[in-house]
């Protein structure tokens, strides 16, 4: 789904809202019959932009729904709970063909793991310089 705020509202400046959505209803191993491990009930991936001029500004969410994981400690299948991460993003594009990038990942520093044993990186910071031809 994309919806360009400002042509809703006639806004001075470019918004954008865009999200995707996934729902995993039915996952099973063909030979085994059982469950999947390591696929999330659903997934929902959100951003929201806001331009004006060269500047743009990107806050993004992931939300990652339950899944069953193995826990190697105990050896045992069991049920992962949801979590989410966010990120700001901004971008400042000068002359005509250079841009200056920053983001700001984990943006709430949260300790939150994707795979069991594999956290998200602490909050951390981007930044890049970029030609376009």
């Amino acid at each position: 789904m994309e919806w360009f705020i400002e042509r809703t509202f006639s806004l001075p400046f470019s918004s954008t809202f865009r999200s995707n959505m996934t729902f995993n209803t039915s996952y099973h191993d063909d030979t085994t019959q059982s469950d999947l491990l390591y696929v999330s009930d659903y997934e929902v991936k959100s951003s929201l932009e806001i331009g004006y001029e060269g500047l743009t500004v990107q806050l993004s969410h992931v939300l990652v729904g339950p899944q069953m994981i193995t826990n190697y400690d105990i050896y045992q299948d069991e049920k992962k709970g949801s979590f989410s991460s966010w990120d700001l993003t901004a971008r400042y594009r000068f002359d005509t063909h250079w841009e200056v990038k920053g983001s700001i990942l984990n943006l709430f520093d949260q300790e939150v793991e994707w795979v069991r044993g594999y956290p998200l990186p602490e909050r951390n910071f981007w930044v890049g310089l970029t030609y376009h031809f």
